[in-house]
């Protein structure tokens, strides 16, 4: 993994920074949401994608130098038809993961080839640099040094995978990050504490003292906290509905959704909505 990252500085020099944005949204019913940041570095070939820029909807073929930043939410889409190897730095609240992908043919992807996690967060100068990005997003006036805060941020990224202790940790907390980062990928799809524990072919009971041990809450109230932060941002859109902004959230009946939301906010969906007004 460090030797890839390296490539980015010798091979994949950073030309441009993009910025995939919450809306406008695909047309489907449920969105497959990242709550949390993360970059997207094509280090050869092409790589096809979606996402929402500067409230348009763009495809590209992405290359080398090319950088995506999702804030979290943002949304990306990706067709894997063409050749590529691709790197992807996401910033968990807790531990830093880097993905490294070689893409061939049009076989589908369900995980990449290699995944590393260092055993703590981004450190705080890098912390700093993913908020101003997150800023940038929203501020096309300040994206002029988007491209020197990538790059500096890559630093930062490197210095940590270089110094980070992987290997010594437990069983249970790389456990831990696999079912977080899977969580954070399907969390709005009909997903329990069941599905999970059969995904990862794991006992129920043992996912609940996973999250107890590392997050500090209990497997559903870390869920809940997902989605109600997507809701959020869905019901401070012109237009939203209670209804709708339960459906995309995962939650089949509206009145469950309306309680959660009420028990995660202190307030309802309508009065958060008519708050953002």
């Amino acid at each position: 993994m460090i030797a890839a990252l390296e490539r980015i500085r010798e091979e994949a020099s950073v030309q441009e920074v993009l910025f995939a944005g919450f809306s406008p949204r695909p047309e489907k019913q449920q969105l497959q949401i990242l709550p949390i940041p993360r970059l997207i570095i094509p280090l050869s070939g092409q790589k096809w994608t979606k996402f929402a820029m500067d409230s348009h909807q763009r495809k590209i073929i992405m290359k080398p130098g090319q950088i995506l930043f999702c804030p979290p939410f943002g949304w990306t889409e990706t067709r894997w038809h063409l050749d590529a190897e691709v790197i992807s730095a996401v910033f968990h609240n807790d531990y830093l993961r880097v993905l490294y992908l070689d893409q061939k043919n049009d076989e589908p992807r369900l995980s990449p080839d290699v995944f590393y996690h260092t055993n703590k967060p981004i450190n705080q100068a890098g912390s700093h640099l993913v908020h101003t990005l997150e800023l940038m997003e929203n501020a096309p006036e300040l994206r002029s040094a988007a491209k020197s805060t990538v790059e500096a941020l890559l630093e930062l990224v490197l210095v940590d995978v270089k110094n980070s202790a992987t290997s010594s940790e437990s069983i249970s907390r790389q456990t831990w990050k696999a079912l977080v980062d899977y969580l954070g990928e399907h969390a709005t799809e009909n997903i329990g504490r069941a599905e999970l524990a059969e995904e990862f072919q794991l006992h129920p009971s043992y996912i609940s003292r996973l999250f107890r041990n590392y997050a500090g809450t209990s497997f559903q109230d870390y869920l809940a906290d997902i989605r109600m932060r997507f809701a959020a941002k869905l019901l401070s859109e012109p237009g939203s509905t209670v209804n709708e902004t339960a459906k995309q959230c995962g939650y089949k009946y509206t009145s469950y959704f309306i309680k959660a939301f009420k028990k995660h906010s202190g307030i309802s969906p309508g009065q958060y909505r008519s708050h953002k007004k």
